[in-house]
């Protein structure tokens, strides 16, 4: 599923947001419930891509449309950005990652959303086949973890809200909610190895499985 990508979900993104720590299920309806996503509340502002976190990252754009206040990949299949990589963001025991997507199309492929990753080697959170979404970890010590949520979760040409949690341990789970609700749980009890890469927003930090 890491191949050639040959189409992309495109669409807008907003309000991403990275966390390090597993956030509950009650917290997490709580922020879907505040949240409007047309709101001046997000990552991405008018002049681009701000970090709105205490450590204010400088973050790189790549063949990217400004378009006011939400990422538009719909008129660039091939843009994205990236963060540069810090050790603060080696989340190997457990993180929250969370966006507002708006696709324009029916997803059939893998596409990234929010990636510290290659092939066999970090996380991502991000939209797959038959209109899934996923978090993956081709570097869990022990084992490759992938949790898809049912077919036909995503629907094209609307606003909606995806999380992602993962916490590790003997008794550690990966979950998936949308809008709010958890729709998918599973068991994980390894660690997700630290690496070097810097996080991509919109596509792996080299490129490439564009959102």
């Amino acid at each position: 599923t890491d191949g050639v990508i040959n189409t992309w979900a495109s669409g807008e993104m907003k309000d991403i947001r990275l966390y390090n720590k597993k956030q509950s299920a009650d917290w997490i309806k709580n922020e879907y419930n505040k949240a409007n996503p047309e709101s001046d509340l997000v990552f991405a502002t008018m002049d681009g891509v701000k970090d709105l976190s205490v450590n204010k990252r400088t973050i790189t754009k790549y063949n990217y449309p400004t378009t006011g206040k939400r990422i538009n990949f719909a008129t660039n299949g091939n843009g994205y950005f990236t963060i540069p990589d810090s050790s603060d963001l080696d989340l190997t025991n457990q993180f929250t990652v969370s966006a507002w997507i708006n696709p324009i199309v029916s997803v059939t492929e893998v596409h990234r959303i929010v990636a510290k990753e290659v092939t066999g080697n970090g996380w991502s959170f991000g939209l797959a086949n038959l209109n899934v979404f996923q978090i993956y970890s081709g570097s869990i010590l022990g084992g490759v973890a992938s949790v898809d949520s049912a077919n036909n979760t995503i629907n094209s040409g609307k606003w909606q809200h995806i999380v992602g949690t993962f916490a590790s341990g003997t008794s550690g789970t990966i979950n998936l909610f949308y809008n709010g609700n958890n729709v998918k749980s599973s068991s994980c009890n390894g660690l997700i190895a630290s690496n070097d890469l810097n996080v991509g927003i919109g596509a792996r930090p080299s490129g490439g499985v564009f959102y």
